[in-house]
């Protein structure tokens, strides 16, 4: 076989990219909880015996975003560090993490169900996400009471995709890092 699995994941453990990871301790369901109005991540994780030729993702719920989590290195150690939306297939190591986020609709109410299937080397595994919604509803993020300041430095952004700092490319790629900042209520760039 090809000896994988597609699991939910604990967002306080460092998986390492060339461990395999053991499937026991994980989980067959992610399961979330979160109000209405609010944003919730869950950490999904694929690993492979064989590595990861093909490794395609697939959300059932449109409102759901997949990131695979990408590893830089830093002090001569591997780091998950990278969220990356990329439609790339194959990767290094055994284990991939991936970030699953939803944001909860203003008017949901009970359990939404989603599914994520993940395509590893052409065998398909499917992962149930259950996400209960809390009685509350979040203002929306336009109408937030609090300074959210996440500092920023543009330079490792134009590094990474080689042009010029601030040039029209460059800022042209500024825009799909910070808006997500916007997104979570950052209304200024400290740089």
């Amino acid at each position: 076989g090809t000896g994988c699995s597609f699991l939910a994941g604990d967002i306080h453990t460092r998986y390492d990219r060339d461990v395999r990871v053991n499937a026991s301790a994980l989980a067959p369901v992610a399961k979330l909880t979160g109000w209405r109005g609010e944003r919730v991540n869950t950490l999904l994780v694929a690993s492979s015996d064989t590595g990861f030729a093909e490794l395609r993702l697939a959300a059932k719920d449109p409102k759901a975003q997949l990131n695979v989590l990408r590893y830089t290195l830093g002090n001569g150690t591997l780091y998950g560090d990278i969220l990356d939306g990329t439609t790339q297939t194959t990767f290094k190591g055994v284990t991939r993490p991936v970030v699953y986020t939803y944001d909860i609709p203003v008017n949901a109410s009970g359990i939404i169900r989603d599914t994520v299937t993940a395509t590893i080397n052409g065998v398909v595994c499917a992962l149930p996400v259950e996400i209960t919604v809390g009685p509350r509803t979040l203002p929306a993020v336009k109408d937030w009471k609090f300074h959210l300041d996440f500092w920023q430095h543009a330079d490792p952004i134009a590094r990474w995709h080689d042009v010029p700092m601030w040039s029209d490319a460059h800022f042209e790629l500024l825009k799909a890092y910070y808006r997500p900042l916007v997104e979570m209520g950052q209304k200024t760039i400290t740089t």
